[in-house]
């Protein structure tokens, strides 16, 4: 069975729009809806004990694993997509079908590759981002012999 595949799209800074496919060990969220943040998330809490919560939509947090990339120009582009704030992401083979989902850094204050078994040649990457997207609705697709819903 073939890995999937995430292809990164990123302006790179001195030759412009660029584009990496890589295969990758696992992508979670973008199929199912294993993550994901409320927005805006409000709970009240009235003085009679009652509870009501307020939201708006939900945003995906999305976990790349790339598990070790040898290749150091595939290294570059995992650098420049995260220096890019127009950086978006295609996943393949997705159930949904999916393209241009633009993405933002879960955690803008840094990013830190793993060495796998302390081995500088085996660097690790796993990234976590967030949809930039506010949704309503997880995004489906009606699939042959399933009843709709």
């Amino acid at each position: 069975m073939a890995r999937p595949t995430v292809t990164l799209k990123y302006n790179h800074p001195t030759s412009g729009a660029t584009e990496r496919t890589l295969a990758v060990n696992a992508v979670r969220t973008i199929d199912d809806p294993d993550e994901f943040e409320l927005f805006p998330g409000i709970q009240h809490q009235y003085l009679n004990g009652a509870l009501e919560e307020q939201i708006k939509g939900f945003r995906r947090v999305i976990t790349i694993d790339f598990g070790v990339l040898q290749n150091i120009f595939d290294r570059f582009a995992v650098l420049y997509f995260l220096l890019d704030p127009e950086r978006t992401i295609d996943y393949s083979p997705g159930i949904l079908g999916e393209s241009d989902i633009a993405v933002a850094l879960e955690n803008p204050g840094g990013f830190a590759n793993e060495w796998m078994g302390g081995m500088s040649l085996g660097k690790r990457y796993v990234l976590r981002l967030r949809e930039k997207n506010i949704r309503q609705i997880f995004p489906t697709s009606i699939m042959e012999g399933e009843p709709e819903i």
